[in-house]
Order: structure tokens, then sequence, then C-alpha cells
């Protein structure tokens, strides 16, 4: 992950790829040596660019054949991580790198564990990839453990990021390094897409943002086109936590509770008849408390088709 700067003045940190391994699930963001992609069998390590230690390699061989791409950011990157590093050493003499890492871990943790999140930012990525898009995510800090709290979540297309009159949310920097990302040739519009991860208050208490190339889990190979251009992220991500929470469940959402007005739109789902009264129905709500509803406080949640063997 490259680290990029904004115009008021915050640190962005550089990413170390081989911890790409905590960023998705089972993996699948694994880039390996930032050339081939290969990740080597230990106890062989991949080894970081001596200029900015933002990406790794398995060989000399594949640094010097990418080095016309990366040279482009190298200095860049090296000089911004090099920034991140002084704030964080004024602030706690001596910590600097040990809370440099601290925070790259904790956010990409982040990322990973926010539930539904993923799933928006690849929903989002794929369905506007022909647009060149920067997904970009920010949230306060990461404490925030719903989706529904994230700050901000939003695809910039290149039309956008990529034309200095318009350029709201980026710099001239960050531009650069995106147009780095997307002129790769380990970027593949089919497996890979850019991310912008923004967080206002890291664990060490500084700011933290980069700009980071991700790889798409593999279902999202399956994805079918329908499925993009009728579905919106939230309730493509809504599915797919259904179906990994409990694939054959029966989903309702409430609705016309007077008692528990406040849980009027949540999605529940629906176990057996009250055994208490026959005219009742006992439904597991988020986190596994139960309720006794009338049939008339819930409506069937209509499940959507995702991919293509579904169709």
């Amino acid at each position: 992950m490259e680290p990029h700067r904004q115009g008021d003045g915050r640190g962005y940190h550089s990413y170390d790829n081989n911890d790409a391994r905590s960023a998705g699930r089972n993996g699948a963001n694994v880039f390996g040596c930032f050339k081939c992609e290969v990740v080597p069998a230990a106890p062989a390590k991949l080894r970081a660019c001596a200029g900015c230690h933002s990406v790794k390699y398995c060989s000399e061989i594949c640094q010097r054949e990418n080095w016309s791409e990366h040279k482009l950011v190298c200095k860049s990157s090296a000089t911004a991580r090099d920034e991140v590093v002084s704030s964080l050493e004024q602030c706690a003499p001596g910590s600097a790198e040990r809370n440099f890492k601290r925070d790259q871990v904790a956010v990409h943790k982040w990322v990973k564990d926010v539930p539904g999140l993923i799933e928006k930012l690849q929903f989002l990525a794929l369905k506007h990839k022909s647009e060149s898009p920067i997904v970009k995510v920010r949230a306060a800090s990461v404490s925030v453990v719903s989706v529904d709290s994230v700050l901000k979540l939003m695809m910039l297309p290149r039309a956008q990021w990529d034309d200095h009159t318009r350029m709201v949310w980026m710099d001239a920097d960050v531009a650069k390094q995106a147009r780095y990302y997307f002129g790769g040739s380990n970027f593949r519009p089919d497996d890979t897409f850019v991310v912008d991860i923004c967080i206002d208050v890291a664990p060490s208490g500084e700011p933290y943002a980069a700009l980071c190339m991700r790889k798409y889990d593999a279902i999202m190979r399956d994805v079918h086109a329908s499925t993009l251009s009728t579905l919106t992220a939230e309730q493509y991500a809504a599915e797919i936590l259904r179906r990994r929470n409990d694939p054959a469940a029966v989903y309702v959402r409430l609705t016309g509770l007077q008692g528990a007005a406040h849980l009027n739109g949540q999605e529940a789902v629906l176990i057996v008849h009250d055994p208490n009264n026959s005219e009742r129905f006992i439904v597991r709500l988020g986190g596994g408390r139960e309720m006794s509803v009338r049939s008339q406080n819930y409506e069937m949640v209509q499940r959507p088709k995702l991919f293509t063997r579904e169709f």
C-alpha cells in the first residue's frame, strides 16, 4: 500500500504487502511479490524496497523488472513514510516504529472485521470497474463496529479523482499513486481494485490514511451481471451476511411494533411458533436476543439471487 498525503498535512501510512494476510478473508488479499505475486515458501521471505519499504519482492529480478513502474512513486512513498514516523516520534519518543506498525495492523484488521464492509467495498468496485474507481471508506476510529456507523463510503470514478479541477477528496499526490496502481502490470480490473482507507484517530492517536490495491474475494468472479445492476451495495452485503450466518434461515423484517418501536425495520430470523401463544412467533434478533411477535408485526424478507448458478 502506497502512502499518500492530503492538503491538510495529515500523515499517511505506507503498507507492508506481507500484512495483506490479515486484510482479507482466507488470505484473499495476499499479493506476495509485488511484481509476480508469488508468496515464497518458508523459510524464504519477501524483501522490501530499500527506498520506501512500501512494496516487497521475491527476487532482485522482479524488483528490477518492476522498477520502471515503482520509481514513479518510490520517492514520494519514502517521504510520506518518514513524515508519518517523524510525527509519531514527536507524540511518543522511542515508540514511533512500533506505533506505526500497530496502526497498520489495527486498521486492516478493522476493515476485515466490520460486518459487511469488505462486501460493500468489493461490490462498488466491481459494479463500477469500467470507471477505474477508487472506493473510499472513512471512519472516526477503529472502534466503529458497524458498517452503518462508517462516516463515509463512496465510489470515486476516474473522471473525478484524476481531474485536478474536481479533486475534493484527495490531492495530486493521491491521484499520482492511483494512476500508478491502475497502470501497473499487476492491476487487473476483474481481480483487483483500489481502496482509500481513512481513519480520523488511529490507535496511536494520530490520523491514518492509505491508498491500497486489494484482490477480490473468489466469489466475486461468480456475481451475476443483473446482481450488479439491480442491487445496492447495502442489499448485496446484507444478503452475503445472511448466507454466512445461516444459509437456511428464514428472515423477516419487523414492522408495526408499538411497545418496541425502535426495533421496527430490523431483520430477524423466524424460529418457531410461540409455545405459549399459537398466534405468535418467536424471532431471533441480531446478537441472539429472542422475542415473541404477532404475524402482523413482521414481513418476509425477499432474498435476492446473487450468483450465476442461481439464475
